[in-house]
């Protein structure tokens, strides 16, 4: 009992005093509320040529030189690039600091949220609430549009992390001009998760949820084309896949359809395992 208790204890201060144990091939989950930048080499002089968000899932292509940062002592990390290599059909990497990834995903809370956090939560993806389609920008701008007849509106949202509350003003139109539709939405948050979010307008609880799980097209796509479509209008669609819940929803779908190699060399180039 002893030896496995000191085991345990030797084992504790070993994780403590060196830190995570990243390899080339592995995973890794991006732990920085406000994302973490991106750059063409390992140093903090290199050039930032992206960012991934927090909770993002990374594949690890190269462990680099170990430094100290914000007083933390990691290695730096090249990981894929998802979005930007099946854009451009080939590998795209960057480093990141292996200080602000973790091998094991967190629960998610929202505790400790700002407003801010909400706005960084909400311009994330593209979300399907009610009949639209609504996109919100950290500009505190915000669009949505019925996707069947391509009617919509754009407007300008707040948030309330005090309060649990979203407010939302849209002005509606045709592209004449002639006339228009001002309306204003006032929500009650009642729920917040990873892949959903759950309102009260006063009379009903609203869903919204990632535009991804609305369509199968994304999947579609994915199995069909060695080009996305969609990537050519929103690459909110293809963030989802960025996350682990975008990515087990994913495998579903596989799993209910054929593993074309299409779909296959697809989620390869973006580091996605589907089988």
């Amino acid at each position: 009992m002893k030896k496995r208790f000191l085991f345990a204890a030797m084992f504790v201060i070993a994780v403590f005093c060196f830190g995570q144990s990243f390899s080339a091939g592995g995973y890794a989950f991006v732990d920085a509320s406000s994302g973490l930048r991106v750059r063409d080499g390992a140093s903090l002089n290199a050039k930032k040529i992206g960012v991934v968000y927090d909770r993002m899932k990374v594949k690890i292509l190269e462990v680099g030189p170990k430094v100290t940062i914000d007083g933390i002592s990691s290695n730096w990390i090249r990981i894929l690039l998802p979005v930007e290599s099946i854009k451009e059909r080939r590998t795209v990497s960057g480093w990141v600091f292996g200080g602000y990834l973790t091998e094991k995903l967190k629960p998610f809370s929202t505790a400790e949220w700002t407003d801010q956090d909400l706005i960084l939560y909400m311009g994330r993806f593209e979300w399907r609430g009610e009949r639209y389609l609504c996109n919100f920008k950290q500009t505190r701008e915000c669009s949505c549009g019925l996707p069947e007849s391509g009617f919509g509106g754009s407007g300008s949202y707040k948030v309330s992390m005090i309060n649990k509350t979203v407010d939302m003003k849209f002005e509606f139109g045709d592209d004449s001009g002639e006339w228009s539709d001002k309306r204003e939405y006032h929500y009650k948050i009642i729920s917040i998760e990873e892949d959903k979010i759950v309102f009260n307008n006063g009379k009903e609880n609203i869903t919204y949820i990632p535009a991804f799980y609305s369509y199968d097209m994304l999947f579609y796509d994915f199995k069909i084309y060695e080009k996305i479509p969609s990537l050519k209008y929103n690459d909110k669609w293809i963030y989802v896949l960025c996350y682990e819940f975008g990515q087990k929803k994913l495998r579903e779908f596989a799993k209910q359809g054929e593993l074309s190699e299409t779909l296959k060399n697809n989620c390869k180039l973006m580091g996605i395992d589907v089988e």
